[in-house]
């Protein structure tokens, strides 16, 4: 019985960690910028400084007739995203090829997007990482990071895209202003969090921090068992979604 006392102990131990120190950890660490601004990235550099991985998938997208509009980064607190952005003109969408670096998740991720007149985006992904911000009527997001293939990921986009807002009018990036609407999406969404009390309107040395309200639900949606949870639930609705579809 001391045993599984022990046990029991070392168990609240753990929880009290990850939900109490966690958010701490989680309000030092996270930062998010003052405004979206996206350097262009000379693209030999840019690929020079991937993955293998990175860089297959970077020439296997443009075999499938996405044009590339160029490549940028974003650094937030401990996380790093590179990324390069393509476009598909005649299908009006989107693909962004991302790699997102933090300690200890390296990662590598394919995602499609649907851009709607409306100002709302549909997404779909391959990510591993689960979205840990509330979620937005300007926003339907499917993922998928079972899907390796990229043109099964690809049919898996079309499909949705056709199943879904079939009421708003499809649209794409106008050329030569490919990061400007990607710099005025983001900036929208985080306007929202500002709104909803999850991001500070204060700035900081050019960023923002979460609130205390954005810092706790932040942290317990990555932490055991709401994470896993979570997780399962997100592929889930994919899953159910793509069976409709």
């Amino acid at each position: 019985m001391e045993t599984v006392g022990w046990i029991i102990k070392a168990f609240i131990f753990i929880l009290g960690v990850q939900y109490l120190l966690g958010p701490v950890i989680v309000w030092w660490i996270q930062k998010l910028p003052d405004k979206y601004r996206f350097e262009l990235i000379d693209s030999k550099k840019f690929l020079s400084e991937r993955i293998p991985t990175f860089i297959a998938l970077h020439e296997e997208i443009q075999d499938r007739e996405f044009e590339y509009i160029g490549s940028s980064e974003l650094i937030m607190g401990n996380t790093s995203m590179y990324f390069s952005i393509f476009n598909n003109f005649d299908k009006k969408i989107a693909c962004t090829l991302v790699t997102a670096c933090s300690v200890p998740i390296n990662t590598t991720h394919i995602e499609f997007t649907q851009i709607y007149e409306n100002g709302s985006v549909l997404n779909v992904s391959n990510s591993s990482i689960i979205n840990v911000f509330p979620k937005s009527d300007m926003r339907l997001s499917f993922r998928f990071p079972q899907i390796s293939d990229f043109d099964q990921l690809l049919t898996f986009a079309e499909k949705l895209i056709y199943s879904n807002k079939q009421n708003e009018h499809r649209i794409t990036f106008s050329r030569g202003k490919e990061f400007e609407a990607v710099e005025s999406y983001l900036n929208r969404e985080l306007n929202e969090l500002i709104e909803m009390g999850w991001v500070q309107s204060k700035v900081v040395v050019g960023n923002r921090r979460l609130t205390i309200k954005g810092v706790l639900l932040m942290t317990w949606k990555l932490v055991w068992p709401i994470k896993q949870i979570l997780n399962k639930s997100d592929i889930a609705y994919s899953m159910r979604a793509i069976a409709n579809a």
